[in-house]
């Protein structure tokens, strides 16, 4: 089974080709549990949280998601390549 950081370099990789995304592999000291990927496409800012098949999302992850989302921001779990293109693609 892959790991969430080779998952995360497929998506990196796949997006950047499919949508000329820019796509940040984020690192937020000080605030653990905000998401995995920043994604910009034409303008529009998604989060992504990358999980494997099994991976689980922690209590922490949850929280931070539910405020980010409540503010309006787009952000989403994904576990495949293919709903990483969903969710930026806005489908």
């Amino acid at each position: 089974m892959e790991t969430e950081r080779v998952l995360q370099a497929k998506i990196k990789k796949t997006l950047q080709r499919a949508c000329n995304a820019l796509v940040y592999k984020t690192e937020c000291r000080g605030q653990a549990g905000f998401p995995d990927l920043t994604i910009v496409v034409d303008g529009r800012v998604t989060f992504l949280e990358v999980k494997t098949l099994t991976g689980r999302v922690s209590r922490l992850q949850e929280h931070c998601i539910k405020q980010m989302k409540a503010h309006g921001a787009r952000v989403f779990v994904v576990r495949s390549v293919e709903e990483a293109l969903s969710a930026v693609n806005g489908e």
